[in-house]
């Protein structure tokens, strides 16, 4: 078997570097610096294990590999004692290697990644070493990042009050069952002002700590006075003790606060454990302890409470520079977020070789990326419905393509019919306007993208709009509206059956819904009927925005006392108000003559007249 020495090289700085070979086992199963058993023969004896000296290990000790083992050692013993070398040997690495932070503030990008630094290799001389070059795995595999969440401290101190009673023993006891440190876990008598949580802390004026001390002080006693800590409210109340975090919904008066600490905030760790592994009832009972938390108002825990997340992670890939070469080794440590995605907020990062840190940490901060239309959401109070010309207005909350919340504005947000304020926060006040009726969906555009399942509305008919109200007479004769002749609006022939159709439309030309209106006519004289003079007749919807008033129209235009023709008049009113500033005008004329119904007015005595004498006669003719 070879000895693990001759298994090394010198590097160009001269100092030790092991040989490249290729990376075959994990670091779970493999390690860096493997011992290694070999026979007791001359050639192996002439090999000596190899050593890094204290002064170039700088006092961080020494890594050092056996040339024999006993046959019969342990296994067990075997790789603890490789794990031992090879933790010594990443200590090294990592106390030689450097880091340089290449970004402290990048986008949030959800598909994307961003180089945020890079760890220069470097051996006990300040010189290039390649890490790929070790027996077994590459120390690459070794190299991770974090990215820590920096969190507000807070100090709380409850104060607890406490109260003097007399308590009457029973049977020599107190009836209540208690922990070893004398605090109250169940209270079984009803004559006692206490409390689950409260503590006894004096009896008879002297002070006890544990339940022998009580014991002494009960011996033989019928009552006892109790001098009792109010443990009362808790440090402060959650919202709910099942997440890793813990929401807090009110911090009693009794607990005093040394930094900050309000509803809504998220505390994450109480003593620095995180708040996932303590007993909540214990943890907030305590008169005193140390919060990590983030404030309500972070990026972090509004994300965080916006989409009930129970926890949260960002990956980090590593990678060797492009060109890489053993004058300039370097090592990318490109952050990336796939699933879940980045989230907005100020983190510390550092960069580790195994469980030892490379250099110092940094400090980044990711910010909020462009929108994305993809994240964005339309927000509004109410159903989407509209009315033609009057604005739906609603909400355009951007979200970055990583999903985290906008709160600057400046994108580019295109919507059309519509009116957009930048509220500057990362929200939009929209107002959209649609004439037309029907079904309309909103087309918005955010930077350019095309927001997929925006809503649809529901754009219904404004009200009546008389200018644009059409006002016509249809005959069975004719079949079609009745011409005027210049002087009346329309000339019909008496006998005809006629309809009086009125259609409906909003200002913009939108019919009216069928049977939303109520139409009535006025004839100010006799036209369809003598009787249904100055009477309101009201006109049936027959269709979307269309009325309509049949009739047989009998009586003809007579003439007044001056010569004048005196023609029908037609007033039509839409919910009570006049579609049209003035009535419309009927000349009704007579139809064909009817012999039978004609006659010649003659005096009762007869025609008497001398012959060759002119005799004047009335002949009245009339139409069927």
């Amino acid at each position: 078997v070879e000895s693990a020495p001759s298994r090394r090289r010198m590097s160009n700085s001269g100092g030790y570097m092991p040989s490249r070979q290729p990376h075959q086992m994990p670091p779970s199963t493999k390690p860096l610096v493997k011992p290694v058993a070999h026979p007791h023969n001359s050639s192996a004896m002439q090999s000596q294990p190899a050593t890094l000296s204290n002064t170039q290990m700088s006092g961080l000790g020494t890594v050092s590999v056996a040339s024999s083992v006993h046959d019969s050692e342990p296994a067990m013993h075997e790789t603890m004692r490789a794990d031992a070398a090879e933790d010594r040997l990443l200590r090294a690495m990592s106390h030689f290697s450097k880091v340089t932070p290449l970004a402290n503030q990048i986008p949030a990008n959800r598909a994307g990644s961003a180089l945020i630094a890079y760890v220069e290799a470097r051996n006990e001389l300040d010189e290039p070493a390649l890490w790929d070059d070790f027996v077994t795995t590459s120390p690459v595999q070794f190299l991770k990042a974090e990215l820590k969440t920096p969190t507000q401290t807070a100090i709380l101190e409850r104060h607890l009050a406490r109260f003097e009673v007399g308590v009457p023993l029973i049977n020599g006891s107190l009836n209540m069952k208690l922990l070893p440190d004398l605090t109250i876990s169940k209270v079984q008598r009803d004559d006692l002002d206490c409390q689950e949580g409260d503590k006894i802390v004096q009896v008879d004026g002297i002070p006890v700590s544990n339940i022998e001390d009580l014991r002494i002080h009960l011996q033989g006693r019928q009552e006892i006075t109790l001098v009792i800590e109010n443990a009362g409210t808790p440090l402060f109340t959650i919202h709910d003790a099942t997440t890793p975090y813990w929401e807090v919904t009110s911090v009693p008066s009794a607990t005093s606060i040394r930094g900050s600490l309000k509803a809504g905030d998220l505390v994450l760790r109480i003593n620095d454990i995180p708040v996932s592994g303590l007993d909540t009832r214990k943890a907030l009972d305590t008169t005193f302890a140390k919060v990590s938390l983030l404030p309500s108002d972070s990026q972090l825990a509004q994300r965080i409470k916006a989409e009930g997340l129970m926890s949260f992670t960002t990956q980090v890939e590593v990678s060797s520079s492009k060109g890489m070469n053993t004058m300039d080794p370097k090592y990318n440590i490109i952050l990336t977020n796939f699933e879940p995605a980045m989230f907005a907020g100020a983190y510390i990062v550092g960069i580790y070789l195994g469980r030892h840190q490379i250099g110092e940490e940094f400090n980044l901060e990711i910010v909020e990326g462009p929108a994305d239309a993809k994240r964005s959401d339309v927000v509004r109070d109410g159903l989407w419905q509209a009315v033609a010309g009057i604005p739906v207005d609603f909400r355009l909350d951007c979200f970055d393509s990583a999903g985290n919340k906008k709160f600057k504005g400046g994108d580019r947000i295109q919507i059309q019919d519509a009116d957009v304020k930048d509220l500057g926060n990362g929200s939009y006040n929209v107002s959209w306007t649609q004439t037309q009726v029907g079904s309309r969906i909103i087309d918005i555009r955010v930077n350019g993208e095309s927001m997929q399942g925006t809503p649809q509305v529901e754009v219904l008919p404004a009200e009546v709009y008389a200018p644009n109200c059409q006002v016509s007479l249809v005959t069975g004769i004719h079949g079609f509206n009745v011409a005027s002749n210049g002087n009346v609006d329309w000339t019909v022939i008496a006998g005809t059956s006629s309809s009086l159709t009125v259609k409906l439309f909003d200002r913009f030309g939108n019919p009216r819904p069928r049977a939303k209106d109520v139409v009535t006519m006025i004839q100010h004289g006799p036209c369809f009927r003598k009787e249904m003079i100055r009477a309101e007749l009201p006109l049936e919807p027959s269709g979307l925005g269309i009325y309509e008033f049949q009739g047989l129209i009998t009586h003809g235009t007579t003439k007044n006392a001056d010569g004048q023709y005196e023609y029908s008049k037609i007033q039509v009113l839409v919910n009570g108000e006049d579609v049209a500033e003035r009535a419309w005008s009927i000349d009704v004329v007579p139809a064909e003559v009817a012999l039978d119904k004609c006659m010649a007015v003659v005096p009762t005595s007869g025609i008497v007249s001398a012959a060759g004498e002119k005799y004047e006669l009335e002949v009245i003719i009339k139409d069927t």
